[in-house]
């Protein structure tokens, strides 16, 4: 069980059981929905100016990896519980938290949950909080796989390679060189192929096609007087293909020719950077004239790091339907707490689609809480993100409300009737 740091002497503790759904793409759940049990703490009363916290526990993790990922992927949380009657308006107290890989994972292998660092709030007055467990919002960050070729299969050279070693598949003639760094004189400056091997074509309709997930690709290849031209495309993405030249010293196409017996090694000689994160395929076909060549030396695949996770593997596990709100007393300090007590509720998830209508800000990744203060006469909030991605924001009217607090965040908004059936 991980357990975040809410806890009072007057707390109550729901037990529900949530519902992770699947989605046909980047799901990290699989093909089918699953349980998460969810204990959420919820105090019943807080002394005035002191510290509103909500703590979540989450039961053992459901989710597995979709893909083959190399170590340092980042998992993010959060889980958010709505507030009202305090303020003329709907607050949502977010408590996250980020794990980060320290193995590479395969498809199918089991991926740990983090500790949430509990959304925080200092009361400001005497009243009543309603409390209400809202979805839990997971995120997935890979890294960069990097450069790959396809030696698995291979260990010498040999003039039929197979047409498919994956994640490299060929069509037409190619032949597999080995320990080239070793075996050519006319090399320039210190690049070398890339596990010291190539696949290289003299065929005229020759393809070589790799199978990539990220945000972009670089093709690496040889700058040499006898290379020929070459189309290079996303498969997927319409108008991609453009033609290159490696027999040239850059990418411009007016560029002069490499002078004779001069060979550039592990050239970037075509990339593409911009990509949704998704699934793609980078196709190289050649447009070689007579004795001239093209090789592949390796591919370089490319997960461009951001603040937020790719929505390509964003994952929301919804509460049942009939979760219990909460109340919260905010009383002075004299006021003596009663004994703690463990509710459960015994609920069925039956989770259904609902449209929410936000507008999106990005929030900080500090462990400090954002303070910000609302003009005279405004209530005041705090919201911060731990350990990674920030939580969503949600708005539902003009301004934010910030008030001086500690843990993961607080934000307000306006309710709408698209939020009615959370």
């Amino acid at each position: 069980m991980l357990t975040s740091s809410a806890e009072a002497v007057d707390t109550d503790h729901w037990n529900y059981t949530y519902t992770c759904l699947t989605k046909p793409l980047g799901s990290l759940v699989g093909t089918d929905d699953k349980p998460l049990n969810v204990e959420v703490s919820i105090p019943k009363t807080v002394v005035l100016g002191q510290a509103f916290q909500v703590g979540w526990t989450l039961g053992e993790s459901p989710l597995i990896s979709p893909g083959n990922y190399v170590k340092g992927a980042k998992l993010s949380v959060s889980a958010r519980a709505a507030m009202t009657g305090y303020w003329d308006g709907v607050g949502e107290l977010v408590s996250a938290g980020t794990l980060t890989t320290d193995v590479d994972l395969k498809t199918g292998d089991p991926i740990k949950l983090p500790t949430l660092t509990p959304g925080s709030h200092v009361t400001g007055r005497e009243g009543e909080i309603k409390v209400k467990p809202f979805p839990i919002e997971i995120g997935f960050s890979p890294k960069s796989t990097g450069e790959v070729n396809d030696t698995n299969l291979l260990t010498a050279d040999t003039p039929t390679p197979p047409a498919s070693d994956p994640p490299i598949t060929y069509t037409g003639t190619w032949e597999y060189d080995t320990g080239r760094a070793a075996g050519l004189t006319d090399w320039v400056g210190s690049k070398r192929p890339f596990r010291d091997d190539v696949h290289a074509t003299q065929d005229e309709s020759a393809t070589a096609t790799i199978a990539f997930e990220g945000t972009g690709i670089e093709y690496i290849g040889e700058r040499h007087a006898a290379m020929g031209k070459l189309d290079v495309e996303i498969v997927e993405v319409a108008n991609s293909r453009v033609t290159i030249d490696p027999s040239r010293t850059t990418s411009d196409p007016a560029a002069p020719k490499v002078p004779a017996n001069q060979r550039h090694g592990h050239e970037v000689l075509w990339s593409k950077t911009d990509l949704p994160y998704g699934k793609y395929h980078a196709k190289i076909t050649s447009k070689l004239a007579a004795n001239e060549w093209a090789v592949l030396d390796s591919f370089n695949v490319i997960t461009k790091e951001s603040t937020t996770p790719p929505e390509y593997f964003d994952t929301v596990c919804k509460p049942p339907t009939n979760v219990t709100v909460a109340t919260v007393k905010v009383v002075k300090a004299s006021t003596t707490p009663t004994p703690t007590t463990t509710r459960t509720a015994t609920v069925t998830p039956t989770p259904k689609p609902t449209t929410t209508v936000t507008v999106t800000s990005s929030a900080s990744t500090s462990q400090s809480p954002q303070v910000a203060v609302t003009p005279v006469g405004g209530a005041q909030t705090g919201e911060m993100a731990v350990g990674g991605t920030s939580g969503r924001v949600y708005l539902w009217f003009g301004i934010v409300l910030v008030v001086g607090s500690v843990g993961a965040g607080l934000v307000w908004r306006r309710r709408v009737k698209a939020d009615s059936g959370r």
